[in-house]
């Protein structure tokens, strides 16, 4: 048997190119599976994400709502057991006896007594 190296060289070559579209079809398999299951990976997590953004959503609309309960019924407690008389009567005292309101005649203590009425109607008192 006669050693043809021209007939070796084409056969390693073929060998070769064959081996190289195999790797790269294998590649490309790998790679459609690989993209498979990052995509699958993609939804499961962008559903686990919804999820919890809808439950976080609800818990803080929960203390949004707890707070502002809160809120109104500290304001309306306060509102109907506070007397403004403690805080608006001294300053009523002090324009009322201050010389220039006395220089006028009359309107001052007429607009203070309108004003006093409307507090003490918005209070109910």
């Amino acid at each position: 048997m006669q050693f043809d190296l021209r007939k070796s060289a084409t056969d390693a070559a073929y060998i070769a190119v064959g081996v190289g579209v195999l790797g790269y079809q294998q590649a490309q398999v790998r790679r459609r599976e690989a993209q498979a299951k990052l995509q699958s990976l993609g939804s499961d997590a962008r559903g686990t994400l919804s999820q919890q953004s809808g439950t976080i959503r609800a818990r803080a609309e929960g203390i949004a709502t707890n707070v502002s309960g809160t809120i109104t019924n500290a304001a309306n407690t306060a509102a109907t057991t506070t007397n403004p008389r403690q805080f608006v009567e001294p300053i009523v005292q002090q324009i009322k006896t201050h010389p220039a309101v006395n220089a006028i005649p009359g309107q001052i203590g007429k607009a203070i007594d309108v004003g006093r009425d409307r507090v003490q109607s918005f209070r109910g008192a």
